[in-house]
This record gives C-alpha cells, sequence and structure tokens, in this order.
C-alpha cells in the first residue's frame, strides 16, 4: 500500500512540474522582446513608448520595416525627415540617414507621443544603382538609433537595435542624463579634468 501513495504522489508531483512548464513555456512565448543593458543583461521597465510598444508586439522587430509595421497602428503616425551624409552634391554613395518623428494617441499606450518626443533613425546604402534601406543585420552593425520620452524619469531614453548576423537585438543606451554627465568634462584641460576627478 505504501507504494501505491508514493506512486500516487510521484504522479501528481510529476503533473504538476509539467503544467508549470507548459505555463512558463507559454509565458515565454508570449514575451515579445527583451530589451537588454549595455551589459547584456535585461533591462528595467522604462515608461517610454516605445518599450511599451516592444513589450506587446506579436513578435519583436528586427529592422526598421518591422519597426514601423508594429508603429503603424491606429492614431500613430510617422513624419520622415532625410539628411545627405556625404553632402548634397555626393547621393551616387546613397548614404542618407532618414529620421522619423513618431505623435499621437493609441489604445496602447498610457500616454499620447507629443510632437518632439519619439525619433528613430535607419540608414540607406546604394545597390545596384539604387538607394535601399541598409537593414542587412551584419554581427555588431546599427540598424536604429532611437529616443522615446520617459513619462516615469521626464528624460530621454535612448536605444539601438543592433545586428546580430542572424537577426537583431535591442538595447537600451541610457537616457539624457547619463548623457550630460558623460559630457561634463568635455571640453576641459586633461589638467583641470585631471584635479576634478581626484
Amino acid at each position: 500500500m505504501p507504494i501505491c501513495e508514493n506512486e500516487l504522489i510521484m504522479k501528481t508531483a510529476f503533473r504538476v512540474l509539467l503544467t508549470s512548464l507548459i505555463f512558463v513555456g507559454a509565458a515565454d512565448l508570449q514575451a515579445a522582446c527583451i530589451v537588454r543593458n549595455s551589459n547584456g543583461q535585461p533591462t528595467n521597465v522604462k515608461g517610454d513608448s516605445l518599450f511599451t510598444v516592444l513589450q506587446n508586439a506579436v513578435g519583436c522587430p528586427e529592422n526598421v520595416q518591422s519597426l514601423k509595421a508594429v508603429i503603424n497602428q491606429p492614431g500613430l503616425s510617422t513624419q520622415p525627415y532625410m539628411v545627405a551624409n556625404r553632402g548634397i552634391h555626393n547621393p551616387a554613395f546613397g548614404s542618407f540617414s532618414f529620421f522619423e518623428q513618431v505623435s499621437g494617441a493609441s489604445p496602447l499606450l498610457k500616454n499620447p507621443i507629443q510632437t518632439g518626443e519619439f525619433f528613430f533613425g535607419h540608414f540607406t546604402t546604394a545597390e545596384n544603382n539604387q538607394v535601399v534601406a541598409d537593414q542587412e543585420p551584419s554581427k555588431g552593425k546599427l540598424l536604429i538609433e532611437l529616443i522615446a520620452w520617459d513619462n516615469l524619469k521626464n528624460l530621454f531614453n535612448f536605444y539601438e537595435l543592433i545586428g546580430t548576423g542572424k537577426g537583431a537585438q535591442w538595447f537600451y543606451r541610457g537616457d539624457s542624463a547619463d548623457i550630460l554627465a558623460d559630457n561634463a568634462l568635455l571640453k576641459r584641460s586633461q589638467r583641470r579634468r585631471d584635479r576634478l576627478v581626484t
């Protein structure tokens, strides 16, 4: 009789474990994008619209086209701006930067995106005498750079989409306060910097 009871306990424990693993696996499948920090660890939750959009996306955008598809929802719109990287007289290189501004209100977002709160940039190159989006996800390649206003911190958050060779990974790179700290001693003489650091 004790053997049967032990068997029953083991079977029940196995079922509980199996059910737990199924739920964990299903939750993992539902998790959209893991945004990592510069150390490669998942970053903490952010209060900007990009982070919200990525967490609610069905799949994780791995290029500018899929990012725009995720952003292209009722109430949101994009406004593109273009920069000729090598100057107006050198279009043959096909080297342009596109900066797109996102604004509007969406049921997905707690706060509307005001003009000037969300920008993303991407790049072009020349292929067969045509200008094309430069979105080949080579390892370490910058595909998208992005800033979005964080309503919790009242600062801009900075993100990059970096190629992995097979796909791409989103990274959180800091906020406006980090940029100010990085640039605080930028134009000071080395001697002055040494005195301030010590």
